[in-house]
């Protein structure tokens, strides 16, 4: 018989560890930390936790992981002031720049941070938000799939009420903006998101939900995806976004059926994708993707399977289920033919032009 999931808690508050190259710094004593903070730009990049209030100096220069961890991080909120926090280190760990994630308690409880804002940043980097696991494919991840509730536990487990307001992103490699397994109510707005590489833009992922991008410019370049990605999330607003430099794709929408093992419970439906600008980009010689791709995976991966004992989410069924997806009064500009694919009769799609 399978185990019960563990416990999930949001404690008022907890006792939070550190790796030994974190940064022995008193986080309550904000001038302190900050202080530290721009102390990094002569002593290399250090992990640094996050609670509070900060407030770095204008338009310094930060070489850190700043990590919100837990329900210590509830309420913080970090304004950068136009500084730039550098994390462009060879591994991947050391690409991380900002970190918002659950922290797992000795008793096997998760204790989620909620109502973190972080603004006027420039980022050399990459953004994490997470519960469970670092990505939708690990462990905790996997043993929580199989079971009904899955869902559930996973966005209980993990960070909400994010807001990302005014940010610079820009990574070389990985995805710059994540927003993890079970994240639920993040606010990114007003905000840039650049860079070149061979993962997608912003990632929405597996169990997440009710996630909000709204009025930024998305300009990553990939060489292998699309710009933003609804994996296995839903009731997410996606309004009023410029896209650029995205030819192999804008949006897409589906479900990664199986990968790593873990069983995707959500289905990727009650997306709003309104008013959304795409403009195709000058001069390129590549394989073309629509602009907006509802439904683009349908099972066709490999690591797709099914588990009789277990039959919910993508063990039931491998196909995406893109349904009750309202795409309205995007534009599409100079985009090849087909600009928008919809593979659902449920989902609503009027008012769409190209130009």
């Amino acid at each position: 018989m399978a185990q019960t999931p563990p416990r999930f808690i949001n404690a008022a508050c907890a006792v939070i560890f550190f790796s030994s190259t974190t940064a022995t710094v008193a986080a309550a004593d904000s001038q302190e930390l900050v202080k530290s903070l721009v102390a990094t730009a002569q002593s290399g990049q250090a992990v640094f936790p996050m609670t509070g209030n900060i407030d770095l100096p204008a338009h310094s220069v930060i070489h850190a992981n700043l990590v919100f961890e837990g329900s210590a991080a509830s309420g913080a909120t970090l304004d950068c002031h136009g500084s730039t926090i550098a994390a462009e280190g060879k591994t991947f760990d050391k690409r991380i720049a900002i970190t918002v994630r659950s922290k797992e308690l000795p008793d096997g409880t998760w204790d989620a941070p909620h109502d973190v804002t972080i603004k006027n940043c420039v980022i050399d980097g990459n953004i994490r938000l997470y519960g469970l696991n670092i990505s939708a494919n690990g462990d905790a991840m996997r043993e929580s799939s199989g079971h009904a509730n899955h869902t559930a536990y996973a966005q209980a487990s993990a960070p909400r009420r994010v807001s990302l307001l005014h940010m610079q992103v820009s990574a070389k490699t990985g995805v710059p903006l994540y927003i993890g397994p079970g994240v639920t109510e993040t606010t990114v707005a007003d905000s840039t998101v650049e860079g070149k590489g061979d993962a997608t833009g912003i990632y929405l992922d597996a169990e997440s939900a009710r996630n909000t991008i709204k009025d930024n410019r998305l300009s990553y370049q990939s060489t292998k995806r699309e710009s933003l990605a609804i994996d296995g999330s839903a009731h997410n607003v996606i309004i009023g976004n410029t896209f650029t430099n995205s030819p192999l794709g804008g949006i897409f929408i589906y479900r990664n059926c199986g990968e790593g093992g873990v069983i995707r419970h959500l289905k990727p439906e009650y997306n709003m994708i309104e008013r959304n600008t795409f403009i195709y980009p000058e001069n390129v010689h590549t394989k073309q993707r629509p602009a907006i791709w509802i439904g683009s995976r349908e099972g066709r991966q490999p690591f797709c399977f099914s588990d009789p004992a277990r039959p919910f989410g993508s063990s039931l069924s491998p196909l995406d289920f893109a349904q009750h997806n309202s795409v309205k009064g995007n534009v599409f500009v100079d985009w090849p033919d087909p600009a928008l694919v919809n593979r659902d009769k449920d989902n609503t799609v009027v008012d769409n032009v190209s130009h």
